[in-house]
């Protein structure tokens, strides 16, 4: 998009139709195959932003009738997936990501530039990328920016990148956002699980791959409950680690004025989690109580190692999962704010199914299956957008 942009701009100023037909050349293989396939930095703080942003600037550059039609139908279309991606509250991009970097969750993320232009969100980001938002006076479709600002509570959403085989699910609550991605692994910087939620200083648990590890993750959300297997087929073919190592990092320990492992309350050293324990975080603002469950994928015994600690270099509470043999790692979440939130049911493996209790998560034997042809790309109250129609129909 910022090459199309770039032969745009080149062509207006030097007055050059080869260089206009060009860029239309390159939009129409865009279009056509993200109709297709997904936008496939699925909603990522920055890259989005550097998906709209290029897009709205485009408009007045542009000669061709039928292609500023396509462009604006984009616009239309990707703002509703970051709209109803978008906590009101929290004035957050919730949701699993492709690719995120510290600030998205640090307060500092280009997403905050882009809704505060929008919608006028506080604004919180000092990034020296403001510019590049700013030199656009598109406005955002009004149905988009009542999906951002209107309360989310009890709300699910769901979409789907085809191109990547992904399918991604948010659930939403007045204080928070649970969020999760099923499929094969994207990237080393992708979240594949967050809970953003109202912290003082991150307002975001995340989960995430670690360097050399590339596992997919199979996961549902239903009525709130979030199961996911996530499965670690072979140790990383590299120089690097023999095992395969996971983190999700909690946060500052001051976020939690209760840890309970067990029903026990943490002592804050290291703590062993083993398979069917449940952990329980207590923010001043939310509940959230996790269960585990750990399942070899051959005939021995599950070589998974996980604990909790305080990881004191950068004042963080870590989960930490690692396994050096074919296993899946079983993760339940519920979360409340409104009281105590229930601890997830057993979790279970049988016949290539993970469950926990009225939620069913299949594990298929290969990955990258394509998704079924009537998966819409952006599924929400209202607002559905399907591939071979740009157009997100209510």
């Amino acid at each position: 998009l910022l090459n199309i942009l770039s032969r745009l701009t080149l062509a207006k100023a030097l007055d050059r139709t080869d260089i206009h037909t060009q860029a239309e050349t390159d939009w129409h293989t865009w279009f056509v195959e993200t109709d297709r396939g997904g936008l496939t930095e699925y909603n990522s703080p920055t890259y989005i932003v550097t998906a709209l942003a290029p897009l709205a600037r485009m408009l007045p550059l542009c000669q061709n009738e039928k292609m500023r039609s396509q462009i604006e139908t984009a616009l239309a279309s990707l703002y509703m997936d970051f709209c109803w991606h978008y906590h009101p509250t929290l004035h957050l991009l919730a949701g699993a990501t492709s690719r995120s970097y510290s600030g998205d969750w640090l307060n500092n993320s280009l997403s905050n530039l882009i809704s505060f232009q929008q919608f006028n969100a506080p604004l919180e980001a000092v990034n020296l990328a403001g510019p590049f938002v700013a030199l656009s006076e598109y406005p955002a479709p009004e149905e988009a920016i009542r999906a951002a600002t209107q309360s989310k509570s009890s709300v699910t959403v769901r979409a789907s990148i085809p191109a990547n085989h992904i399918q991604r699910i948010t659930h939403f609550g007045e204080k928070f956002a649970l969020g999760v991605k099923s499929g094969p692994s994207y990237g080393p910087q992708e979240l594949v699980l967050t809970l953003a939620h109202p912290g003082l200083h991150q307002r975001m648990i995340f989960l995430k791959h670690q360097p050399d590890t590339r596992a997919p993750i199979y996961a549902d959300i239903q009525d709130g409950t979030l199961l996911c297997g996530m499965i670690y087929r072979d140790p990383p073919e590299t120089d690097g680690s023999p095992h395969n190592w996971t983190r999700m990092i909690l946060g500052p320990p001051d976020h939690f004025p209760s840890i309970r492992v067990d029903e026990i309350e943490w002592n804050r050293d290291y703590c062993a989690i083993p398979s069917a324990t449940t952990l329980r975080l207590q923010t001043p603002e939310i509940s959230t109580a996790f269960r585990f469950g750990f399942f070899s994928l051959t005939e021995q015994e599950p070589q998974i190692v996980s604990y909790l600690w305080h990881q004191y270099e950068h004042n963080l509470v870590c989960l930490e999962f690692v396994t050096w043999a074919p296993a899946l790692i079983g993760l339940a979440i519920t979360v409340s704010d409104h009281g105590s939130a229930p601890p997830p049911p057993e979790i279970t493996f049988s016949n290539a199914i993970l469950t926990s209790g009225e939620v069913s998560v299949p594990i298929p034997p290969v990955d990258e299956q394509p998704l079924p042809n009537n998966l819409a790309l952006l599924d929400a109250p209202n607002s559905q957008w399907h591939r071979g129609d740009w157009t997100i129909h209510s």
